[in-house]
């Protein structure tokens, strides 16, 4: 079964909040490409009282059924609680394109894998290049799990000083305290992706000249 997202956009195809006017499109991808397999207008309005609220959540909730993750710019409260109840998974960001999507699709399938048994030995205690040179990755979630008698700052900083890089994208089940005063010492930037209340995608880059 194909993964779909479901994204609230404004009239200008920017991603919005739940709480305001917008059009839900549905995205799946088939054949590596991301497609709207349909849309449909949504207004819950918290200004007409919690019981036609909750109706329309509801409404809302019946339309994606098939419907894997939901993405806003904010998600909070009753929508968030009752959407995470239903077992959708729950983004919140302020950037949409499909780099989003592709990530949130990657960050899914990580997820699953990381449900498998699997021998602490066997995951990697460092970020691993990927297929884009200069780009890594690193699941310091699944690491810290597994070992626990080590910190993310023991893991990460040694690489951050140390390694040239053009990007790191890191799956954490919270953004570390350390990282703002570290990343301003490394004169690094970094992007903050909420994808549920137990896990983050923060990408590091490295500051560019005018920055």
């Amino acid at each position: 079964m194909s993964l779909k997202i479901a994204v609230f956009l404004d009239e200008d195809g920017k991603i919005t909040s739940v709480f305001k006017p917008s059009s839900v499109k549905i995205f799946e991808k088939t054949e590596d490409k991301w497609a709207i397999s349909r849309e449909f207008p949504v207004f819950l309005d918290m200004t007409k009282g919690i019981i036609d609220f909750r109706e329309a959540l509801s409404e809302f909730i019946d339309k994606i059924k098939d419907v894997k993750v939901v993405a806003a710019s904010e998600i909070s409260g009753i929508p968030y609680n009752e959407m995470d109840k239903k077992g959708f998974a729950v983004c919140e960001t302020h950037e949409f394109s499909e780099a989003f999507l592709d990530m949130i699709s990657e960050s899914l399938s990580k997820e699953e894998e990381y449900d498998k048994p699997e021998a602490a030995e066997d995951i990697s205690p460092l970020p691993t290049e990927t297929e884009i040179s200069g780009n890594y990755f690193f699941d310091l979630k699944k690491l810290l799990a597994t070992k626990t008698s080590i910190t993310s700052k023991q893991v990460l900083l040694p690489f951050l000083k140390n390694e040239s890089f053009h990007m790191l994208e890191v799956v954490c089940s919270h953004v570390p305290p350390w990282f703002n005063v570290e990343f301003d010492k490394l004169c690094l930037k970094h992007e903050i992706t909420k994808v549920n209340e137990n896990e983050y995608i923060v990408r590091i880059f490295k500051k560019t000249c005018n920055e």
